[in-house]
């Protein structure tokens, strides 16, 4: 009994040992928190949203890279300072549309900015869930 217990015990450790390493393996793989990774799935979906040329779709990636890396090394300096981080996070992305500003046409600029006020649309609606805080 005492030793079916143990193992019972054991598995259980192996489990949730597993668990945790595919999790973490999972993310690497995904690129959430790789920054090359982020800016090209970012400027694929620009280049298909604003058929942009070779030489544009160059610069919008050093830009996209510049500002992804810049984002994430913000989250780790304001330690869940939720208000700090949104006034940083507004000026990083005033900069940024400044770059890009620079490098789109005008039609493509005004693409990428409702491109822009839709994800920060569904990214608000996502967040509000339903669930009431008590």
């Amino acid at each position: 009994m005492k030793f079916q217990f143990h193992f019972l015990l054991f598995a259980i450790l192996i489990l949730f040992s597993n668990c945790g390493s595919t999790q973490s393996t999972s993310s690497q793989t995904t690129g959430n928190n790789n920054p090359e990774l982020m800016a090209d799935k970012l400027t694929a979906e620009m280049v298909s949203q604003l058929k942009l040329s070779d030489e544009q779709t160059k610069k919008v990636k050093a830009i996209n890279l510049k500002y992804i890396k810049k984002s994430q090394d913000l989250r780790k300096q304001s330690s869940g300072e939720r208000s700090t981080m949104q006034s940083l996070r507004a000026s990083i992305q005033k900069d940024k549309n400044a770059e890009m500003k620079q490098v789109l046409t005008e039609s493509q600029y005004e693409k990428y900015e409702s491109m822009q006020a839709e994800s920060r649309g569904g990214r608000g609606q996502r967040g509000s869930g339903g669930r009431s805080r008590n």
